[in-house]
């Protein structure tokens, strides 16, 4: 049963791929942005030209990863970025700038294992306990506005003298 789940895992990704390389010709982006997380949270990526995309879709980006922590690199660390098919993203058209798009990745040690300090990878072994666990993780945006009136001298006051969670006297 194992095997047939990696198979189909594998068959799916394959699929996944292979949708990303089309949207690609044919958004005709030029440059992929391989996002990731550093330990601290920090978003980080590394620029690819699209001519490399299908290689690293496949089996990685490799990276010096010794630097990640910030702190002085002490030896050499390898480390690959594992793209998430499911997350790309195409940026609008800049003027007079290559169309560029964007994939998630997750970091991974040189033996295909996630690497410990990826918030990405802890993040999806910890919702992956919980679910064990009989939890389930749901997300959600909270959108907030405030409104304001534009006063002669410029000054922008609110509009109304209401606090955090007032009705707005």
């Amino acid at each position: 049963m194992a095997t047939t789940l990696i198979a189909e895992e594998s068959t799916q990704r394959a699929e996944l791929n292979e949708a990303v390389l089309e949207r690609v010709a044919r958004d005709d982006v030029h440059l992929i942005d391989l996002q990731f997380s550093d330990i601290a949270g920090g978003a980080r990526a590394v620029t690819i030209p699209t001519s490399l995309l299908a290689t690293v879709l496949d089996h990685g980006y490799r990276f010096d990863g010794s630097a990640l922590s910030g702190g002085p690199r002490e030896v050499e660390l390898d480390l690959y970025l594992a793209p998430d098919p499911s997350t790309l993203v195409i940026f609008p058209v800049m003027s007079g700038a290559p169309r560029r798009g964007r994939l998630c990745c997750s970091v991974r040690r040189r033996d295909g294992h996630p690497f410990p300090g990826d918030p990405r990878s802890v993040l999806e072994r910890v919702l992956a306990a919980a679910a064990s666990a009989g939890f389930a993780y749901e997300i959600a945006l909270e959108i907030e506005f405030y409104l304001f009136d534009q006063s002669d001298q410029g000054l922008v006051p609110p509009a109304d003298a209401a606090g955090y969670f007032g009705l707005g006297e």
